[in-house]
Parts: C-alpha cells; structure tokens; sequence
C-alpha cells in the first residue's frame, strides 16, 4: 500500500494542469484595490506560470518594461498589497520582493538586485504544511519605513508546488516611494539566477513522503 501511495504523489507531483492560469492583476493601495493592471504589468501569456532559467521570472512574460502602465506614488512604511483575478487554488509561499529602478519604474526590465520584503511560509503542527496561500486571493504587508525614495519595481510570486519542478505565477507593480528614508534594499538577488529548478524548496514532492519542513527560495527577508 504505501508503495502504490509513493506512485501516485509522484505521478500526481509531475501532472502539468493546463487551467492554472490564476494571476495578480491589482495593486492595493490605500486599503482599496486600484484598476486592473492600472499599476501592475500586464502579462501577454494566457496559461500564467512561468519557470526557472527564463527572464520572464522577473515580471513574467511580455512585462519587461512598463510604457503602458502608470507608477504608482506611495510613501515609504504604507501598507501595499496584491489582488488576483481567482483565488490561489495550488499549494506553495507568496513572496514579495522589491527592485529599486536605475532611472523609471517604466523603463526598468528588473535585470538588477531584488531584495524580498515579505513572505507567506508554511505552518506545521504534525500533519504537513498548512501554506497560508490556498483560497486567498488577496496579500497585503507594509513597505519597509526606511527605504529610500524613488522608483522599484515591486514584484510577487506564489510558488505553485503541484508540479516537479515548481511553476511560478508572477506580477510586478510600478511605485515612486517617498520620504525622507535611507535605506537601499540589501541582500538581494537577480531573476532568474537566484533561484534554480533544482532548490529544496522548489524541486520537492509535496505529496510523498509528508513534509515536516520547507525551505523558502531566496534570501531572507530585508525589513529595511
């Protein structure tokens, strides 16, 4: 029995569903949720996910520059979040990273340093993850108080964990921070080096055998 439960995780692992195609679509701002894609990049790819070794990692595909999306100005410490189109329905985190712009957020293809902001990880309690991400539709967490102004590209991912290797649903936001902050996001990484198809907590059976641990991709949470 348990030989036939380890087959079917592993071929449950590696199915690829062809409808996963939920995406981040509005930025919160100010307790509300603004436009669709008023302030976030909007994607060209219908089936959303994208995977490791691609630059479309970085905003997803067809989102490398942002002439056709309006930056968003908010002050440094105020409370940002994403909306989605559909509730998240895969098991796996949310993290959000920020990327300060050499010059516009509208310019910029996110080719330099991304520094994560804030995470959904997992909880256990004896019976597997419980993820924090399944049924929800909307995140929200605060800007670090000390970053310094001027124009990020604000990313987020859900790391959708159903196949082997992980698929990623991306979007990026468009902000103009200010304030009289100094902070420059550190302990960063780029996209799509900083992750590989092969990381713990990105090639791993979430079915078999029952995880008592995760490891979140990426670098540590930068709170400024």
């Amino acid at each position: 029995m348990q030989f036939s439960i380890a087959i079917l995780a592993a071929l449950v692992a590696c199915a690829q569903p062809a409808l996963a195609h939920y995406r981040f679509t509005q930025l919160i701002a100010g307790g509300a949720a603004t436009g669709e894609y008023k302030y976030v990049r909007q994607n060209t790819n219908h089936n959303s996910p994208v995977s490791t070794g691609s630059t479309d990692l970085r905003c997803n595909t067809g989102a490398d520059s942002g002439s056709a999306t309006s930056t968003y100005e908010v002050a440094a410490g105020a409370s940002l979040g994403f909306k989605m189109d559909q509730s998240i329905y895969h098991a796996g985190p949310v993290q959000v990273y920020i990327s300060k712009a050499p010059s516009t957020a509208a310019t910029y293809d996110g080719s330099g340093s991304w520094s994560k902001i804030y995470q959904v990880a997992p909880t256990f309690a004896g019976n597997g993850p419980v993820w924090g991400t399944e049924s929800k539709d909307t995140f929200t967490f605060s800007l670090p108080s000390s970053l310094a102004a001027g124009e990020y590209l604000l990313r987020i991912e859900h790391i959708a964990l159903h196949s082997m290797p992980a698929q990623f649903y991306v979007s990026c936001a468009q902000l103009k921070v200010t304030g009289s902050g100094s902070a420059t996001p550190s302990n960063g990484i780029s996209f799509p080096a900083g992750y590989s198809s092969t990381d713990p907590g990105i090639n791993l059976n979430i079915y078999y055998p029952v995880l008592t641990s995760y490891a979140m991709p990426g670098p540590t949470v930068w709170k400024g």
